[in-house]
């Protein structure tokens, strides 16, 4: 597998407003976990937009760990985010820890080091899938 280095000044600016977005995110999510449904609907729009940038800047680098986790966090609070799932304290738990993964990758990219998050990745989709199976349209009428 190649690894492109991408330049220096590019990836520091990339490491620098993806750890922003983490902070940012983590705060929010919090607030999700804290307020559940009344939540500011603005604050996981917000949430949203910041693992879509993370995933996007990481496919621009080629930073495929990044790239791929990322987009784990963005599916889930997308399908939060448009009412198939509610975000309970399982699921946040689980996007939190993810976002904790996230940062490690994100410190570890400079050096090209690997991290594995494979534990991390599992455990938020097997949230996710907990939480689809909660959801109100996974219910079966009788």
């Amino acid at each position: 597998m190649t690894h492109i280095v991408p330049d220096q000044d590019v990836l520091d600016v990339f490491i620098e407003e993806s750890r922003e977005r983490l902070s940012e995110m983590e705060v929010g999510l919090l607030d999700i976990d804290r307020f559940g449904e009344s939540s500011d609907p603005e604050m996981l729009n917000s949430v949203f937009r910041s693992a879509h940038s993370i995933k996007a800047g990481a496919s621009l680098l080629r930073i495929r760990s990044v790239e791929r986790l990322a987009h784990y966090l963005e599916h889930a609070l997308g399908r939060v985010r448009s009412g198939h799932i509610s975000a309970d304290s399982d699921l946040v738990t689980a996007m939190l820890e993810g976002l904790d993964a996230l940062r490690d990758l994100i410190d570890a990219a400079p050096n090209c080091t690997r991290v594995d998050v494979s534990d991390e990745v599992l455990c938020l989709r097997e949230a996710l899938g907990r939480a689809e199976c909660r959801a109100p349209s996974a219910t079966i009428d009788s």
